[in-house]
């Protein structure tokens, strides 16, 4: 195979992508204490100087760059040909992997609920619940309304049956909530078996899905981002088939272009940036797909204008409050509050310091905690009205001082998202651990039958797998955040466009995530959920 200049092209880039996180992660992990690199002879090497970061960055992208670029030809030499001397799927094996391996995940999954009785209360749910219990409680759309209905339907008839408590109703809605996941966790591997042929990969998938702590605890745990994503997978996958069909000049039925519209909805009624993320997707599939283009603009303009009404009726229908402009705010806020605690009031023109002062008092702004937004945007929140009257003023504020100050504003961004696209940090943040949270609430009411299973993901929580090299890797969103990186350039290596589109709206909603208030795993479950398909598409 003869080289050309775009492969050099695309191994270059994808290598100078993976040196910078590796590079910039590894130092804002030693600044703030999260590397899981706790050996003296690491921790000695500790923060690089400039000319360090250059030269170590020239190595790596060098060496990066070439293995790269072999692999991604050694994988497209062995792709040739492979499913044409595989034939078509075995039909026993085609029939147990979905249903067979959703009732085997389904009932282990449940027996791990039970061990974990009644699963993980999640600290959004404090707020939800109450909304649906007490009439004087008023809705809110802080949280999804449609995810806070379903939550206190199940939760409220547990409650019935069992009256002593509520725990009974957090465990049949985690029980629902499992099968649910456990359901688009098997569709996944179905396509993956479909497009592989390979039942080792498929097996291997299987038992990933089964058994990796971060899949199965947040299985089990009431927050929205477990059906969000479950829901988003099945979309993604069905998109991937999608244009598979479009590419071999075949023409998808209605059923399928709805299909995808279906769970994308679903998924954006449950968390709001999946819809962002769907408005930037829409100009490069239209741009690169280049067919079907009344369908297109036909599924994309009903998931959104779906969304919006549904929305606008639930908050019309319960009378909710909408939710703050405020929480959109944590790139701009955090920024400011780094430029005030590094510079301080040398920073700003009297008339500048005036104005911030109007917003917020400068002293609160040092309670900026770098990696987690949820500080400053409380203590912008009193301010948000004044903010808000005079946005313009702000905003040029805010735009002035990045063209004087863009490394402060730079190094503020990256803080904020480090944790999810370099493996070596541990989550944490100046409160502690925060790979998993749980309430007091937890702590009264849970009743595990099986403490040792208990005990080993309360161990996950407060980061212990971080002591554990390699097996660690598979615990962490940088990993999964590179593996779908790969993934993607891979499939722009290959042109393959069932690769390249849905990819890239996981990969658009991850951008969205990153001006996002923390690094959470729930914010980037579809990571996880992907990583099997990722390498179903770079071994099929």
């Amino acid at each position: 195979m003869k080289a050309n200049k775009k492969e050099i092209l695309l191994a270059g880039t994808l290598s100078f992508l993976l040196t910078f996180m590796h590079v910039a992660g590894w130092q804002l992990s030693m600044e703030y204490g999260s590397s899981v690199h706790q050996s003296a002879f690491f921790q000695n090497i500790g923060i690089l100087s400039p000319l360090g970061c250059l030269l170590w960055g020239i190595l790596e992208f060098t060496a990066l760059s070439i293995v790269i670029y072999h692999t991604f030809r050694f994988l497209t030499k062995r792709s040739s040909g492979h499913l044409e001397h595989t034939g078509s799927p075995d039909p026993v094996a085609n029939h147990i992997v979905g249903w067979g391996t959703f009732i085997i995940m389904s009932i282990l999954w449940l027996i791990f609920l039970w061990g974990c009785y009644p699963g993980y209360y999640n600290y959004d749910v404090g707020n939800q619940l109450p909304q649906f219990l007490y009439e004087e409680v008023p809705y809110n759309s802080h949280h999804p309304l449609l995810h806070t209905l379903l939550l206190g339907s199940i939760a409220s008839f547990g409650y019935r049956i069992h009256t002593a408590d509520i725990s009974f109703g957090i465990f049949l809605y985690n029980a629902f909530q499992m099968i649910v996941c456990a359901g688009c966790l098997n569709y996944s591997l179905r396509y993956i078996y479909k497009q592989t042929r390979r039942r080792l990969i498929t097996m291997i998938a299987f038992c990933f899905y089964t058994f990796c702590p971060s899949i199965v605890m947040f299985a089990m745990c009431t927050t929205k981002d477990i059906l969000c994503f479950s829901f988003l997978l099945v979309g993604i996958i069905r998109f991937m088939e999608l244009v598979e069909q479009i590419n071999l000049g075949k023409t998808p039925g209605k059923i399928h272009w709805c299909s995808v519209g279906l769970f994308w909805l679903l998924s954006c009624l449950l968390r709001n940036n999946i819809a962002y993320a769907l408005v930037l997707f829409i100009p490069f599939t239209l741009l690169l797909l280049r067919k079907e283009y009344t369908k297109q603009f036909l599924l994309y303009l009903g998931v959104l204008a779906a969304y919006f009404l549904i929305n606008k009726s639930l908050l019309i229908a319960l009378d909710a409050t909408p939710g703050s402009f405020n929480e959109a705010m944590c790139v701009p806020y955090q920024q400011i509050a780094a430029l005030y605690t590094q510079e301080g009031e040398n920073a700003f023109t009297p008339k500048e310091l005036d104005l911030l002062s109007q917003a917020i008092p400068p002293n609160e702004l040092f309670t900026n905690d770098p990696v987690m937004g949820d500080s400053i945007k409380s203590n912008f929140l009193p301010g948000l009205e004044t903010i808000m009257a005079n946005k313009w003023d702000y905003f040029s504020l805010w735009l002035k001082k990045g063209f004087q100050y863009p490394h402060i504003y730079i190094k503020a961004f990256l803080y904020k998202n480090y944790q999810a696209w370099y493996p070596g940090t541990a989550l944490v943040d100046k409160n502690g651990p925060r790979y998993f949270d749980i309430t007091d609430w937890q702590i009264e009411y849970g009743s595990p039958h099986w403490q040792g299973l208990y005990d080993f993901y309360a161990a996950i929580r407060y980061n212990e797998y971080t002591a554990l090299p390699v097996l660690r890797l598979l615990l962490s969103i940088g990993t999964m955040f590179w593996m779908t990186l790969v993934t993607w350039f891979y499939g722009i290596h290959r042109g393959n466009k069932s690769i390249i589109l849905p990819l890239l709206l996981v990969l658009l909603v991850c951008i969205t995530n990153f001006c996002g208030p923390v690094s959470d795993v729930r914010y980037y479950l579809i990571l996880f959920y992907l990583f099997p398909v990722c390498i179903g598409c770079l071994t099929k």
